[in-house]
């Protein structure tokens, strides 16, 4: 058999789950994908390939007796995580690629005079990128399938029924959080409440991108072409 592909088989699959109607398509695609990704997840558990690697280790800490539920547990992290921020990535940077933004993103960067640090970064990145992300998030709608009746906003609602929250509706109204589309701010230092269903990765996934773009601003010139998917770069130095 074919071996699993990162990130092919993560973003085929993410696609069904984060999607409350899949077309038959994308299901029948992720259904056989998505078997050869949980068997390639159990297999690498099952080696002990990388046993300092600290969230595999608190997550066999926290099962320690089941093996079915360590690879969907990991499954699952792996699944909210790369294809999430690729697509939120990619639609950042051909929005400011579209919009003649990248070039005065760099501006800001190369004005330092210095290597940016971490703050820098933050300070310089960190809001354009949230505010770009709201305006399309990736996923642009979350779901959840109710447990019990009950009704919501007015709106009755039985057990089993999908709930669905449109996120990228729910960013357009003014003023609204940009931590929204993250499911609430787990950050202590904010002072929020974290919700249930806030993501847990949102520092992660956030710095990550951030410190691609920095490397991609910081890697020498840009120049755009016909496509806002595509730029040249000729290299520092």
């Amino acid at each position: 058999d074919a071996p699993a592909l990162c990130p092919g088989h993560l973003l085929a699959v993410a696609r069904y789950v984060f999607s409350p109607h899949p077309a038959s398509l994308v299901e029948d695609v992720a259904r056989e994908q998505g078997k050869t990704l949980t068997k390639a997840i159990a297999d690498y558990l099952a080696a002990n390939v990388a046993p300092s690697a600290k969230l595999t280790s608190a997550i066999r800490a926290a099962l320690p007796d089941d093996a079915d539920l360590r690879t969907r547990t990991v499954t699952g992290v792996l699944l909210g995580f790369p294809p999430t921020v690729i697509g939120n990535l990619l639609t950042v940077l051909a929005d400011w690629n579209r919009s003649g933004l990248l070039g005065p993103r760099q501006d800001e960067l190369l004005a330092l005079g210095r290597p940016p640090g971490h703050d820098d970064v933050v300070r310089l990145l960190h809001p354009p990128l949230l505010a770009t992300m709201g305006t399309s998030p990736v996923p642009y709608m979350d779901w959840r399938t109710a447990v019990v009746d009950g009704e919501l906003r007015g709106v009755r609602y039985q057990a089993k029924d999908a709930v669905i929250v449109g996120l990228g509706s729910v960013l357009q109204v003014q003023g609204a959080d940009s931590m929204f589309m993250f499911g609430g701010n787990r950050h202590p230092e904010s002072g929020a409440k974290a919700a249930v269903h806030a993501c847990p990765g949102y520092a992660m996934a956030v710095g990550v991108m951030m410190g691609t773009i920095a490397a991609l601003l910081l890697a020498g010139s840009l120049q755009s072409t016909a496509s806002p998917l595509v730029l040249t770069l000729t290299a520092a130095g």
